[in-house]
């Protein structure tokens, strides 16, 4: 009988580490893929910061700018800015509009002029009755 009673508590001892050993290597992978997604957001984020120092330093129509964290290659087309960052092993590629010039003083005041009116004819027109009393 005592046999029978150490050979279940020694299964139950190697049941219980197995069930153990699994949740501790589901665990770990799921503590590693954390890191890796963690380390790709990182370096998206820096790629973009790049792109985004890279704008207001483009003078010509094509070329590269070299940051320390990376290089950033450039080439400006009709309506859009394609920007191509590389940061160590990976290269991200940003497409950006281009901004249209600000609107001078005289111009938005117009503009604005405009909308007035505009709004202006949509308003519905109001009864000449209203002096009358309801039915």
């Amino acid at each position: 009988m005592k046999k029978h009673l150490k050979a279940g508590v020694l299964l139950y001892a190697l049941l219980m580490t197995a069930v153990l050993s699994l949740l501790l290597n589901f665990y770990t992978d799921r503590l590693k893929a954390a890191y890796r997604i963690q380390e790709a957001q990182l370096a998206s984020s820096q790629s973009y910061v790049l792109a985004e120092l890279a704008k207001p330093m483009i003078k010509e129509p094509s070329g590269e700018i070299l940051f320390d964290k990376g290089k950033v290659a450039y080439q400006s087309r009709k309506d859009t800015l394609e920007v191509t960052v590389t940061t160590g092993q990976q290269t991200f590629s940003y497409h950006f509009l281009k901004e249209t010039p600000p609107l001078s003083a005289d111009k938005a005041d117009r503009q604005e002029e405009k909308t007035r009116v505009k709004t202006k004819e949509k308003e519905p027109q109001a009864s000449s009755d209203r002096n009358t009393a309801p039915l």
